[in-house]
């Protein structure tokens, strides 16, 4: 089922729009409303009128502000994948890390800073954090 605000673009307001019209059609047809009716009353059906109004006003103001909100405050915008692996070495095993960052949103991300910390699983686990490491040159990333 598609969310209130994508609702718009399919066929439902259209026929909305045509029930509410037969609605008023059959209301005149009827004799409900006549021409002396709405002129002893249209103050009421004024204030009436002006209500509704307000109120399409209002719920349509609070749908465009989530429309236009959805995609920058309640979606992350940062795409993280990580690998990492081993590689064995003469008297050591050496640890790679590789993450991919990238950038899901329709807003920039700027100033970001890459932390990386390690968990040491051993008798006692503890957790250090990484100050110095190695960036990919960027000529393996694809660059010239």
């Amino acid at each position: 089922m598609k969310p209130p605000w994508r609702e718009s673009t399919g066929i439902i307001p259209w026929l909305i729009l045509i029930a509410a019209l037969l609605a008023i059609i059959l209301t005149f047809k009827n004799r409900l409303f006549t021409k002396a009716y709405l002129i002893d009353n249209k103050e009421i059906l004024n204030f009436i009128s002006e209500a509704i109004t307000s109120f399409v006003i209002f719920v349509g103001g609070i749908l465009s502000y989530i429309r236009f909100f959805k995609g920058r405050i309640l979606k992350p915008k940062l795409l993280i994948k990580a690998n990492s692996g081993t590689l064995k070495a003469a008297d050591d095993i050496q640890h790679w890390i590789e993450t991919d960052f990238k950038n899901i949103g329709n807003v920039a991300i700027w100033n970001y800073d890459t932390t990386i910390y390690a968990t040491i699983h051993s008798t006692k686990s503890y957790c250090v954090k990484l100050d110095e490491y190695m960036t990919m040159p960027y000529s393996l990333k694809g660059g010239e």
